[in-house]
């Protein structure tokens, strides 16, 4: 039997026979590159290597080249020498840098990169992978003895994107406790990287090594390996099918066990499964239990103490579960992971806007659940069928509405403010999410949160003093008829409402000011009441606050600037210009910036009134308070199903946004708002089979007077 030793010589020799003369670069410091260095320098003009954090180090008798003197070194080809997995993120990397440069990329394959994974939003539609089937892989189980499947990303994914993001929550963790270790996740990874090179090591070693890269103390050592550990657990799901299929396998009566590549022993390894509910299977075989991987002698271990007459494997590598499982004599039966799936999907367009770990754990929480099992792709020509409420809101709202959060969190602690203003109706769910954030992230010295009632109804309605005031607010558009406008604009009783005669008033501004005494009265009434409700929040005079609205071009902020003791700031999710002059003159800042209506905007803009059947309270619009101060709201015009479709869709952001910021938000780090709105995007017909009722016949009643507008999914 070949070793990988010799395979992986092999490989490189063969498939760059004719690079002998070309000055090339190996990108990766692992084992593998020690390899072929050793078999093929004198053969190959191999000018340096490249590596994400060691540039300018020398490693192997060659130096780490910096992106600068891959350039003065005319270096004519770069091949990573690295696993699928992992030459994909170097892909990404350097992909700028290469294209820029016209410097050819492959892996050790000789798959030119570019074409491998730089395909852009247009998919495949005959994948191969979307013919694979669940029924399929359990005629299999049924047709042999001995049935091994993988662990992670096969049995268990992580709610992460790449297994090495652990280590940067681990590191946030770290800080929180008071243990600060300068670049743990560059070292973390070092330390395991450095090991591999010599042996199959456990994360005990791992952790010995770090200790002597960092100087770190025996009891730091001990507080950071049982934080990694519990943030393993935290970040570990299930892949339910595949457990489904696990359990078929066992009570077909087969025997299974488990196989993994992992630092973790099998002590540990079992009591996380075991907290997953994973169990039944017969035996558990663990690399570094063994000092041996996959593809250097683990299958072998497994055959020689396993005996059958069939054997199926059942994995998402395709190196180690696929080509090393075959060399051993195990049928193979490969899946993908959530990541590679969302590689071949409709969705990998996502993969070329994230900056940071935390637009990479936006996207985590996201395949986590579209891509939990490896089947959802069957059929689907790469376009996701999703038909559940909460999933529409989980996978394509919630995350922009955490970005959102995320920002105002930040917005809040770059300058002073007494208190935060929710305003009614969109900032019922905000001012929720708001207080829990503080909660989860222990946040000090945040400013109170207050949902504040209002509508542009009674902000214009209380501020009606002149005959310019009245002209204004009767001119806006309107879609019923006069006398409605001034029952719903200015709060007349309808006993109080003269008919139209057009002929009499010309217009309806002339017809409102037929009704300016009444108009005025009304509005005096409807201020002093609101500013007795204003009163009763505790807002101090001469404080400062910030004023929540989600989409708006300042209406209410311009009104309630005369009426609330204190000066605003608006923080909105998206503002966009009108043509009145006091409202651009507002402090108002947001997420998401636009011009004016008309123009060509972005996507998150285009389609703000989906989002705005979502952002908003279970109840009516505020019309006015009574004589006791109580809200006096609106006709609720939402039949019983819309308030349901309201109340799992803030079920979906709530869960989404609670574990998201308890679990992978890391406070320091930035969030690309691109990333977010690209995951709202995919709700597009281009990306996604959306077959879910409730979304079709949307309605969005404006709360002054507009008329209903139709929201197209």
């Amino acid at each position: 039997m070949i070793s990988e030793k010799d395979f992986v010589i092999n490989t490189f020799k063969n498939n760059f026979s004719d690079f002998k003369d070309r000055r090339i670069v190996l990108y990766g410091i692992g084992f593998n590159t020690r390899l072929i260095l050793e078999a093929c320098d004198d053969e190959f003009h191999i000018i340096g290597l490249m590596d994400g954090t060691k540039a300018g180090e020398t490693i192997y008798g060659k130096k780490v080249l910096t992106y600068e003197e891959v350039l003065e070194q005319k270096a004519e080809a770069i091949i990573v020498i690295a696993r699928s997995n992992s030459a994909k993120i170097i892909f990404r990397r350097i992909r700028d840098f290469c294209s820029q440069n016209k410097i050819p990329l492959y892996d050790i394959n000789r798959n030119n990169l570019f074409e491998l994974y730089d395909r852009g939003p247009v998919v495949n539609e005959n994948e191969a992978y979307f013919q694979l089937s669940e029924a399929e892989l359990r005629k299999q189980i049924s047709e042999h003895e001995i049935i091994s499947f993988d662990v992670f990303d096969t049995l268990v994914m992580r709610k992460v994107l790449y297994p090495q993001d652990v280590f940067a929550l681990v590191e946030q963790k770290a800080l929180n406790k008071g243990i600060a270790v300068s670049d743990f996740k560059r070292k973390r990874e070092e330390a395991e990287r450095s090991l591999y090179l010599e042996t199959n090591p456990t994360i005990y070693e791992i952790y010995d090594k770090l200790q002597s890269l960092t100087g770190i103390t025996d009891q730091e050592k001990a507080e950071l390996m049982q934080l990694e550990l519990s943030t393993e657990k935290q970040v570990l799901i299930r892949r339910e099918k595949m457990v489904e299929l696990l359990q078929y396998a066992i009570d077909s009566g087969k025997k299974v066990y488990l196989i993994s590549d992992m630092y973790l022993p099998k002590q540990i390894l079992e009591e996380i499964l075991s907290g997953l509910g994973i169990r039944g299977y017969e035996d558990l075989f663990v690399s570094c239990d063994y000092r041996t991987p996959k593809c250097n002698g683990l299958f072998s271990i497994f055959k020689s103490k396993v005996a059958g007459s069939s054997y199926l494997h059942i994995g998402d590598n395709s190196e180690a579960d696929g080509v090393f499982a075959k060399m051993n004599g195990l049928d193979t039966f490969m899946i993908k992971s959530a990541v590679d799936m969302l590689e071949i999907s409709s969705y990998g367009e996502i993969l070329n806007h994230l900056r940071s770990v935390n637009d990479r754990s936006l996207v985590g929480l996201f395949v986590s659940k579209v891509f939990n099992n490896p089947f959802a792709l069957y059929q689907s020509a790469g376009r996701p069928e999703i038909t559940e409420t909460f999933d529409v809101g989980y996978l394509f709202v919630a995350p922009i509405v955490t970005n959102y959060m995320v920002w105002l969190l930040k917005s809040l602690q770059e300058e002073p403010f007494d208190y935060v203003l929710f305003a009614a109706r969109d900032g019922y769910l905000i001012q929720k999410l708001y207080d829990k954030a503080i909660e989860l992230l222990k946040l000090e010295n945040m400013p109170r949160g207050i949902y504040f009632l209002t509508s542009r109804m009674i902000c214009a309605a209380s501020s009606m003093r002149t005959d310019e005031d009245i002209a204004f607010v009767s001119s806006l558009p309107f879609a019923y008829s006069p006398e409605k406008l001034l029952e719903i604009r200015f709060g007349l009783d309808r006993s109080e409402i003269k008919p139209y005669d057009s002929e009499r008033y010309g217009d309806v501004a002339t017809y409102a000011l037929a009704h300016k005494d009444k108009i005025i009265s009304k509005s005096r009434e409807i201020r002093n009441r609101y500013l007795q409700y204003i009163r009763q929040l505790g807002i101090k005079e001469g404080s400062k606050a910030a004023f929540f609205d989600f989409v708006s071009t300042g209406t209410c902020q311009m009104y309630l600037t005369d009426l609330v003791p204190c000066e605003l700031t608006g923080l909105y999710f998206l503002h966009y210009l009108s043509d009145s002059t006091r409202k651009n003159q507002l402090s108002i800042r947001a997420l998401y910036e636009n011009g004016f209506t008309y123009q060509v905007q972005s996507y998150t803009f285009e389609n703000y009134n989906f989002l705005e059947t979502i952002i908003t309270s279970p109840d009516p619009s505020l019309s006015s308070f009574d004589e006791n101060i109580q809200p006096v709201y609106r006709p609720e015009t939402r039949s019983e199903k819309e308030l349901q479709y309201v109340k799992v869709m803030h079920e979906a952001i709530w869960d989404y946004f609670v574990e998201y910021i308890k679990t992978l938000y890391i406070p320091h780090e930035d969030v690309n708002e691109m990333c977010s709105e690209v995951l709202f995007s995919f709700m597009d017909r281009k990306h996604t089979n959306l077959n879910c009722d409730d979304l079709k016949n949307l309605i969005l009643l404006d709360d002054f007077g507009v008329g209903k507008i139709e929201v197209v999914c």
